[in-house]
């Protein structure tokens, strides 16, 4: 009798250990894919950082190369395991729509972009202000987020003068290797072109894009304008 109770006791004890294995069984199931899915938003959020940095010094390089021409530069594009990345070229039209003093200039202007399919960065601008026209002083290339993705482009820059109105700009492109994978990426900065003096009463400069819609403006005023251009082309590998 004692024996057969024993038996049944440790039939019991089974049965629970079973019961206990099972329910930390279904939690382990269900944990599983909330963790997996925290480790893969932490891998791609950081490798955007890494892009976030990466195009940050980019713009730095590039910026402090403005108008030197001659200029040659390499840099390794860093890993992109979980995103895409893109070069492209953006036209930018340049016009002047109260006086009509200096004529309308369309440039060609290189952009890159990191992208990922998770939502892992704040929207907003990480260098560089507001609007695609800023003024002297400000980042001449901006690095912006929209959430998904993380974008780097140049600005137009002016300096708004008592009596001579200067606006810096940049005009080139990106060229893609043969066979391209993305692995390095060299630009060249051509002469620089001065255009001008422009005398204007009044002027108004609008930048926008090839669609004409508006990027930005400013009010110039009175006074010779003059249009710096610095060529630069990015080779992408």
């Amino acid at each position: 009798m004692a024996g057969a109770l024993h038996g049944a006791v440790r039939g019991l004890e089974s049965l629970e250990t079973l019961v206990i294995m099972a329910f930390v069984a279904v939690a382990i199931a269900a944990v599983t894919p909330i963790v997996v899915d925290q480790l893969s938003k932490a891998r791609a959020s950081a490798e955007m950082q890494i892009y976030v940095g990466f195009f940050s010094v980019l713009a730095d390089s590039l910026e402090s190369d403005y108008a030197m021409g001659g200029v040659q530069r390499l840099f390794q594009f860093p890993e992109a395991r979980l995103g895409s990345l893109r070069a492209y070229n953006l036209t930018y039209v340049l016009v002047e729509e109260t006086a009509n003093c200096f004529p309308t200039l369309t440039l060609i202007v290189p952009a890159l972009e990191y992208r990922l399919g998770v939502l892992v960065i704040a929207p907003g601008i990480l260098r560089g202000g507001p609007g695609l026209l800023a003024p002297l002083g400000d980042a001449m290339y901006m690095v912006e987020s929209d959430g998904l993705s993380v974008s780097l482009r140049p600005r137009v820059v002016y300096h708004n003068g008592t009596g001579e109105k200067f606006l810096y700009v940049t005009n080139g492109s990106v060229v893609l290797s043969p066979g391209y994978t993305f692995t390095a990426l060299q630009y060249e900065v051509g002469n620089l072109e001065f255009l001008g003096p422009y005398t204007c009463g009044g002027a108004r400069a609008v930048l926008m894009d090839q669609r004409g819609d508006r990027l930005g403006d400013v009010y110039l005023g009175d006074g010779d304008v003059y249009i710096v251009v610095s060529p630069v082309v990015l080779y992408v590998r």
